[in-house]
Parts: C-alpha cells; sequence; structure tokens
C-alpha cells in the first residue's frame, strides 16, 4: 500500500514540476493579463467538463469497480456529446464577454479533457493506478515542452491551445486503447447502469460544481491582469494537494471495493491523521519562500504572488483532510454527504463576497479573495469532519496523529531521501 501511494505521490510530483514550467513559461512569455487569459480558458473548460460528468466524473471508480466498463463509457460519452452541442449552440447566441478565442476549440478541447478524465476514472476503478500514473506525468510533459519549442512570445495564446491539443490527444488515444484491451467481453448496453450512472453521477458531480463555484468564485470578478498574479498563486497553493490527492486516489479505489465500512472507516482515519501531518509540513516549507523567488520564476510583474498565497496556504491543510473523508463518503457511494460541506463552504464564500462588494462597497483584490477562499475551505473541512466524526463515534483523541502517523511519515521521508541520493 505505501509503495503504491509513495509511486503516485512521486508521479503527482513530476506532473506539478511539468505544470509548473508551464505557469512560468506562460507568466515570462505572455505577462499577467496573457497569463489571466489562459487561466480563462482552463476555467471555461473545467466548468463545460464538470456538467459533462454528471453522467460519470468520479462516480465512474465507484460504478466501474461493479460494472463493465463498456457499459459506463457508451452513456458518458453520449451524455458528453450532448452538453457539448448545447454549449457550442449556447455560445454562439451568448458569447462570454472578454473572451475572444474560437469556442470551436474550446468545445473539441473540453470533449477531450472530459472523456480522458472518464477513461483515468475507470482505470482507476480497476486499480490500474501506475498506468494512470504515467500517462498523467506524459501529458504534463507534452504541454510544457510543446510550449517551450514554439515562440509563444510571437504566436501568442494560441500556443497554449496547441499545446493542449498535443498533450491531451496522446494520453487520450492510449487509454481509449487499454481500455479497449480490457473490455473486450464486455457487455455494450447494461439497462440499469444508464440510470445509475446518473444517480451516482449527479450526486458526486452536484459536490465539484460547488467546489469549483467555491474555487474559482474570484476569477469572475477580478481583472485579468490581477487575475494573472492570483491564479498563480492559487496553482502553487493547489499543487501542495498533491499528496492528499495521490493518497484519496488509492484510498477510494481500495474503498470501492471494500465490503466492511468499518474497515472503511478505519482506513480513512489512518489516512486522514498522515495527510493532514505531511500537507502541513509542506504548507510551512512553502509559507517561508521568499517573494523574491516568484519574481525570478515569473517576472517583475509578477510580484504580489506571495502576498495572495499565503493566505490561501491554511486553507490547502483543510482541504487536504477534506479530500480524504470525501473520498471515503464517495468510495462507499455516499456522494451527497460532500455535498453537504461544500455547500456550507459555497454559502460563506457567496456571502463574504456580496458583503465585501456590496454592503461595505470595498474592491475586492488578490488579496482579500485569497482570505475568502481559505476561510471557504476552513469552513468545508470542519463541517464534514464533525458529520464523519458524529456518525461513526469518533472521539477527538482519535483524530490526532500517534506514533503510526510518525511512522508512515519518516518511511515517505526515507524514500524521498532514497529517491534523491
Amino acid at each position: 500500500m505505501i509503495q503504491l501511494i509513495t509511486k503516485t505521490f512521486f508521479s503527482r510530483i513530476l506532473s506539478a514540476v511539468f505544470n509548473f514550467l508551464t505557469i512560468i513559461l506562460l507568466s515570462k512569455g505572455l505577462g499577467p493579463e496573457g497569463k489571466g487569459i489562459s487561466s480563462q480558458i482552463i476555467a471555461v473548460i473545467a466548468v463545460i467538463q464538470i456538467i459533462c460528468d454528471l453522467m460519470g466524473g468520479a462516480a465512474l471508480v465507484f460504478l466501474g469497480a461493479r460494472k463493465s466498463i463498456l457499459s459506463l463509457l457508451i452513456p458518458s460519452y453520449t451524455f458528453s456529446l450532448i452538453i457539448l452541442i448545447t454549449a457550442y449552440v449556447w455560445f454562439q447566441f451568448f458569447p462570454i464577454s472578454n473572451f475572444n478565442f474560437p469556442i470551436f476549440h474550446i468545445i473539441i478541447l473540453s470533449f477531450v479533457s472530459t472523456t480522458l478524465n472518464q477513461h483515468y476514472h475507470l482505470l482507476n476503478s480497476r486499480e490500474k493506478f501506475q498506468i494512470v500514473n504515467l500517462l498523467s506525468v506524459a501529458q504534463a510533459a507534452l504541454i510544457v515542452l510543446f510550449i517551450y519549442i514554439l515562440p509563444l512570445k510571437t504566436v501568442g495564446i494560441s500556443v497554449y491551445l496547441s499545446a493542449l491539443y498535443i498533450g491531451w490527444c496522446v494520453p487520450w488515444l492510449i487509454s481509449l486503447y487499454i481500455l479497449y484491451l480490457l473490455s473486450k467481453n464486455d457487455k455494450p448496453f447494461e439497462k440499469e447502469t444508464w440510470k445509475q450512472i446518473f444517480k451516482f453521477g449527479k450526486l458526486n458531480q452536484l459536490g465539484h460544481i460547488i467546489q469549483f463555484s467555491t474555487q474559482r468564485f474570484a476569477y469572475i470578478f477580478l481583472p485579468v491582469y490581477t487575475l494573472g498574479i492570483y491564479s498563480n498563486a492559487v496553482t502553487i497553493s493547489e499543487s501542495i494537494w498533491m499528496f492528499a490527492a495521490s493518497i484519496a486516489t488509492i484510498q477510494y479505489g481500495k474503498i470501492a471495493n471494500m465490503n466492511e465500512k468499518d474497515e472503511a472507516v478505519k482506513f480513512s482515519l489512518s489516512l486522514l491523521k498522515l495527510t493532514l501531518v505531511i500537507t502541513t509540513i509542506i504548507v510551512v516549507f512553502v509559507a517561508l519562500l521568499p517573494d523574491e523567488l516568484y519574481v525570478w520564476l515569473f517576472g517583475p510583474e509578477f510580484k504580489g504572488v506571495k502576498e495572495a498565497l499565503l493566505p490561501l496556504l491554511p486553507g490547502i491543510v483543510a482541504i487536504g483532510g477534506y479530500l480524504i473523508i470525501g473520498h471515503f463518503y464517495s468510495g462507499i457511494g455516499q456522494f451527497y454527504k460532500n455535498n453537504y460541506a461544500m455547500l456550507a463552504g459555497l454559502i460563506f464564500t457567496c456571502s463574504s463576497w456580496l458583503i465585501i462588494k456590496y454592503m461595505l462597497k470595498s474592491e475586492i483584490n488578490y488579496t482579500t479573495a485569497a482570505y475568502i477562499t481559505c476561510l471557504s475551505n476552513v469552513c468545508t473541512f470542519i463541517f464534514v469532519i464533525l458529520l464523519f466524526k458524529t456518525e461513526f463515534k469518533i472521539s477527538w483523541k482519535m483524530l490526532l496523529p500517534g506514533k503510526q502517523e510518525y511512522n508512515l511519515t519518516m518511511s515517505y521521508l526515507k524514500i524521498f531521501n532514497g529517491k534523491n541520493k
């Protein structure tokens, strides 16, 4: 188990390094405004993907352990195509303000991104974690390589769109072929599957819709130039999630295949404490990095990244804990309980923005946005941990890290040191 989590963690580190290099290249080549536009592109694709995943998404991990791959892939693809066609027609009549790129490319990229994630979820449901790890690293590496090769300053943001095509399409084809090999003897149609995938998919995606709205609320109000600085801080802070996300990915696949709920509770409780300890260590390290480092990496126009980053960090620890409890509930098929926690965070976010902007009549800058996001994440974690604690009669003492978490942490540090010798 520890080796599997470690391999997933290091693959996430590699992906994060390549993604970070992409941010550096875009920031230096396009400046804050261009970086803000690239963030808008990803945000629009993410919104479309979230809606498509109402008929799939992470629920495919839960169902993939119980149903044939083909019977899940066909309805997921069908629903995605319907949503993408609808989105294309919608944008023709209601174009996005301050968004000057051909929506056709955004729709195609949304299809590739959505279905690629569906492939990953189905592979995880069959515990093909290492294949997903390799493809995820390749995806990030191809994007940064393509941006590095082409003249970014001359061609502009279109280079980024081209890089997304290359980076997403290659793993898409490979993962589709692997799923084909795994599903040769599958039944292509199971009547009940369509109902089940929508039932679990909508419950799971409702939480993702709420979470995305909470995390990206600032993207609506901040000017493009300011958004370029803020989005870099958000990317750095969210990269810290990779350890929690690595654990949660394995946890989800394992719990989906467990029969005993008590076993799943003990398993998740141990992972929760380990995640909080290591995420806190990483957050403290990042907090100590000087602002000059970000100016050197991104360029002089990005002075202020640390100012936006520091308020976000406590919320990252909170979300790391939420990911473990959230994936526990997803693994046992109780997706709706995550939604309660995420809704609490969204209500806090919306209330804060409305009070500051309309009651106090104050301007919202990237620092204010960071504080609101952080407190919202803390609110989400407190809600879900209280729910988990009450439901399974867990004492506060049981939530404190002990000798087991210390030994596991030291094991990870030894593995990390061994990798760097």
